[in-house]
C-alpha cells in the first residue's frame, strides 16, 4: 500500500515545482514544465532497466537478509493447468464493487487533480506560485492518510479485531461517504472562502486514502491464483475513467464560473457516494475461486502443493469454501 504513496508524492512536486518554472523567464517559463519532467522520466527509465530483475535471487543489489524474507513470503505461484475463469470474473460481484470503488474513486482524483488548478485560478484567484503549492495540498493529506490507514488496518486486522470483508467495507465505504460529505460544501462557499475551499478539498483527498486499504487491496483477495488478471482488469477500468472524467468536467467549466464549478463538485461527490453504496452491498475479501483451483508454491528449496485450497501468506494452507449463493449469474464468495 504504502508504493502507492508515490503518485501521490510525484503530483507534490509536480505542482509545486510547475508554478515556480512558470514564474521564470518573465513568467514565459511554462515549457520548461515539459522539459524538465520529460527529462527525469528518462532517468527514471535508465535507473529502472538497471535494477530491475524478474526474480528477486537475480538481483545482485539484494541482501542476502532481504532476500531469504521475499523468499519465505514469496506469493503463490498458479499452476499452468489453470485456466483464467473469464466468465466468473466478469460475473462477480465483488469482483464488480472492486472495479465500481476503485473507478469512481479514480474519476473523482482524476477530476481535482486535471482541474483543481483552474479552480485555484479561476474562482480561488491565486497567483502562479501559490496555485502550485496549494494545490498540492490534497495530494499530500492523501499520501499521509494511505500509510495511517495502511498501519491502522494491519493492526486491527492482526488483533483481530473485524473480519477482512468488514475492515475493506469500512475502509471502502467510509472513504467515499466522508470524501462526498468534503467536497460537496466546497459548491456553497463563497468566493472569498477560499482557506475553507482548500481545507475542504484536502480533508476530502484524505478520507480517500483509506481506499488503498479498501477496494485495492481487495484485489489481492478475490482471485488470489489470478492476481495479474484483476489487476489488469480493475486497472483498465481505472484507465477508462481517468479518460472520460476530464471531457465530462470540461464541458461543464467552459466559463470557469464558481456557478459551473457548484456542479462539478456535487458530481464528483455523488459519484463517491455510487462507488460506496455498490461496495456496500457487493464487496468481499473473501476467495471467490472453486476449491478445486490448485496451486503450487515454491518456497525457499522446497516445493508444497496446496490441494483444494491456497497458500497463506504465513506459509500454510486454507481450504476455500465459497457457497452457491447466486448474484449476476455467479457465486458469492463469504
Amino acid at each position: 500500500i504504502f508504493s502507492f504513496t508515490g503518485l501521490d508524492i510525484g503530483v507534490i512536486v509536480a505542482f509545486t515545482v510547475s508554478g515556480w518554472l512558470c514564474t521564470l523567464w518573465d513568467h514565459h517559463g511554462w515549457p520548461l514544465i515539459f522539459y524538465v519532467f520529460g527529462a527525469i522520466s528518462i532517468l527514471w527509465c535508465v535507473v529502472w532497466l538497471f535494477f530491475f530483475t524478474d526474480l528477486p535471487e537475480e538481483n545482485s543489489f539484494i541482501s542476502k537478509r532481504e532476500l531469504k524474507y521475499i523468499m519465505s513470503e514469496r506469493s503463490s505461484e498458479v499452476s499452468k493447468h489453470t485456466s483464467t475463469p473469464w466468465f466468473k470474473i466478469f460475473t462477480s460481484g465483488p469482483v464488480f464493487a472492486m472495479i465500481m470503488g476503485m473507478f469512481t474513486v479514480a474519476w473523482g482524483m482524476t477530476v481535482v487533480f486535471s482541474f483543481l488548478p483552474k479552480y485555484m485560478n479561476d474562482v480561488l484567484k491565486y497567483d502562479i506560485k501559490q496555485n502550485g503549492l496549494y494545490s498540492s495540498l490534497p495530494f499530500l493529506g492523501r499520501a499521509f492518510s494511505i500509510i495511517l490507514v495502511g498501519r491502522l488496518t494491519d493492526y486491527l486486522l492482526n488483533k483481530n479485531k473485524f473480519k477482512h470483508t468488514t475492515m475493506r467495507k469500512i475502509n471502502q465505504c467510509g472513504a467515499g461517504i466522508l470524501g462526498a460529505a468534503m467536497i460537496i460544501p466546497v459548491s456553497f462557499l463563497s468566493e472569498g472562502d477560499s482557506f475553507s475551499a482548500v481545507m475542504l478539498i484536502t480533508f476530502s483527498s484524505m478520507a480517500l486514502g483509506g481506499t488503498m486499504s479498501g477496494s485495492y487491496a481487495n484485489i489481492l483477495e478475490i482471485f488470489p491464483s489470478h492476481v495479474s488478471t484483476i489487476s489488469g482488469v480493475a486497472f483498465a477500468m481505472n484507465g477508462i475513467g481517468q479518460i472520460t472524467a476530464p471531457t465530462i468536467i470540461g464541458q461543464m467549466i467552459k466559463e470557469g464560473s464558481r456557478e459551473e464549478w457548484i456542479y462539478v463538485f456535487i458530481s464528483i461527490g455523488v459519484v463517491y457516494i455510487i462507488g460506496a453504496i455498490i461496495y456496500a452491498l457487493l464487496g468481499n475479501a473473501n476467495s471467490c475461486e472453486d476449491n478445486d483451483v490448485k496451486i503450487t508454491v515454491s518456497q525457499e528449496e522446497n516445493i508444497d502443493t496446496c490441494n483444494s485450497g491456497v497458500q497463506t501468506i504465513s506459509g500454510k494452507c486454507t481450504t476455500l469454501s465459497p457457497t452457491n449463493k447466486q448474484i449476476f449469474n455467479a457465486k458469492w464468495c463469504e
